[in-house]
């Protein structure tokens, strides 16, 4: 099974989880990670990598954060390097939503690799912004 981390400021990983469970069920290896004010980023850093450490199994883990060169962002890309030399596959994401952790957590039995499921998320992400009146017309 592919792992799924998902890091965020505050809460939102937590909130995104919690509606996750709602519609398809408590999900195996899904960990998230929240940086909170007056956080030491050294101890964050540690924490997302744990996270990415627990919930894979051999075929990698999907990391999702929520701002692409935010904290979040840094702290899983500052680990790349460890996670590279412990042969652990890793893909990044930024713009963590809800339709794409729904993607990722239905779809990670049906890739072998992190790899072919960021693609599918990817794809899902950018399909999934949608505006009302335009869908109509």
């Amino acid at each position: 099974m592919i792992g799924l981390t998902i890091v965020t400021h505050g809460d939102m990983a937590k909130g995104i989880v919690t509606a996750l469970n709602l519609i398809l069920g408590e999900q195996e290896k899904l960990k998230t990670v929240g940086l909170y004010e007056g956080a030491d980023f050294d101890e964050f850093k540690e924490s997302v990598k744990n996270a990415v450490v627990d919930t894979n199994e051999g075929q990698g883990t999907l990391i999702m954060v929520d701002l692409y060169g935010a904290s979040p962002y840094n702290a899983s890309a500052y680990n790349m390097s460890y996670f590279q030399e412990n042969h652990i596959p890793v893909r990044l994401l930024t713009g963590v939503n809800l339709p794409m952790v729904i993607t990722a957590a239905s779809m990670r039995d049906s890739f072998e690799s992190v790899d072919e499921l960021y693609e599918a998320v990817m794809a899902e992400a950018k399909d999934g912004i949608k505006e009302m009146l335009q869908e109509l017309g």
